[in-house]
């Protein structure tokens, strides 16, 4: 079988995605996270909010790489409306139902991990933002946009684009994956705590039509998190 007969077996639009997955977590990896910002702005070091405008390009980065590019191939090389991909409301009274009982659910889980060691030591990840509020608030806005090309990336370009040929479940399994990896240098508990994440938000995602819900719900634990954690110090 030649190359252009496997690619037609398996769909343009499904070997593009797979393609794509590996190499825009590699530039956000490589050229994406704070270390990049660090070396090259190193001049900035003496700056007590050094961390913070790392973090703040790290964030940005991952709104342009996984929001961004792939809302650029849907929409120039898939010719398929963004909304196919869980940019819309969906089923509104499940989503907030769920939403609303994740968060009742979560949140003494969140107070106990919060109080874990691995987790005080990670989160805030710009430690320089501690004890200042403004700060503090301007980080958490750019966290808002990671956690919107996040679950777009993972939940809306994935696990959509590929479920027509994989069918619901695999996809949601398929793009659990690489979102866990993604994980790797957080605390253990966070990193097992992500498979099920995958998972759920998945199912959410599927079951809503939407990204919305768990979207929410991750930014809801992302900024809780930071929050308790910082009230602690």
């Amino acid at each position: 079988m030649t190359i252009k007969e496997t690619i037609k077996e398996s769909g343009k639009k499904t070997s593009l995605i797979l393609l794509s997955v590996p190499i825009i977590l590699t530039l956000y990896l490589y050229h994406g996270k704070h270390h990049f910002f660090e070396k090259r702005f190193d001049t900035l070091v003496n700056n007590d909010l050094f961390d913070m405008y790392s973090h703040m390009f790290e964030y940005f980065m991952a709104f342009v790489l996984l929001f961004i590019v792939p809302f650029i191939l849907i929409k120039y090389a898939f010719k398929e409306k963004i909304k196919k991909y869980g940019v819309t409301f969906g089923d509104v009274k499940y989503g907030l139902k769920f939403t609303a009982i994740a968060i009742v659910v979560l949140i003494p889980i969140l107070i106990i991990g919060a109080l874990i060691p691995d987790m005080q030591a990670t989160y805030p990840e710009a430690r320089s933002v501690i004890g200042r509020l403004k700060p503090f608030l301007l980080i958490e806005f750019f966290y808002m946009l990671y956690y919107i090309g996040w679950e777009f990336f993972f939940r809306g370009y994935m696990l959509f684009g590929l479920k027509e040929k994989f069918g619901n479940l695999s996809a949601i399994l398929i793009q659990t994956i690489p979102s866990c990896l993604m994980h790797i240098g957080k605390p253990e508990a966070e990193i097992l705590g992500s498979i099920a994440a995958g998972i759920i938000f998945g199912y959410l995602a599927i079951r809503t039509r939407s990204i919305l819900y768990p979207l929410l719900i991750h930014l809801f634990i992302g900024i809780f998190t930071d929050s308790m954690i910082m009230s602690l110090f």
